[in-house]
């Protein structure tokens, strides 16, 4: 069974063994990465490994969060595009992905597990968002929300919202197929 510990054990193989020093901002010299990649936290889901992405030379931006959901992962959209200085992002990628846990339980019902195990912070809870939506909706509307959602945040250059596309990833097939106003292309 996996542990910490292990992980760690792990790690000083990998320094050993097989880490080359990561350059410094400063002193990069590869191409950087101008996509931004939202997609869920479930473990069976990899983008890197179903778009084939290169662990050497081939850079993305990965925002992994419950679901995928862009308001769940926005601000560390803001904040590359703000480090970066609008110079990099070029376009953004929002990957759902059928099976996912946010299809099987809503924000309230998580609110209501998390009020009754800590009801002295309604406040808090209430205030939370997890991108959670059950069986209302599909994963068509999910994907057709965050892109709407993004195309029309105003802390982002327009030509970033222009470039905006969400796609659904079959983890039967393996497939990604693009959702654009509701038909699949």
């Amino acid at each position: 069974m996996l542990d910490i510990d292990g992980l760690i054990t792990r790690n000083r193989e990998y320094a050993e063994r097989y880490h080359k020093p990561i350059p410094e901002f400063a002193k990069f010299e590869g191409v950087p990465p101008s996509i931004v990649i939202f997609t869920c936290i479930d473990f069976r889901i990899s983008a890197t490994k179903f778009l084939q992405i290169k662990p050497e030379g081939e850079y993305v931006f990965i925002i992994r969060n419950a679901g995928g959901r862009v308001r769940s992962g926005f601000s560390d959209l803001v904040f590359m595009e703000t480090f970066t200085q609008g110079k990099l992002l070029k376009e953004i990628m929002i990957i759902h992905h059928t099976d996912c846990g946010c299809a099987h339980i809503t924000d309230e019902k998580l609110k209501e597990s998390l009020l009754e195990k800590a009801p002295g912070n309604p406040d808090m809870v209430n205030a939370m968002y997890f991108g959670a939506f059950g069986s209302n909706k599909s994963l068509e509307e999910i994907v057709l929300e965050d892109i709407s959602f993004l195309k029309e945040y105003p802390l982002l250059r327009k030509e970033v919202r222009n470039a905006v596309r969400g796609f659904i990833f079959d983890i039967y097939s393996g497939l990604v197929t693009e959702k654009e106003n509701g038909i699949s292309t």
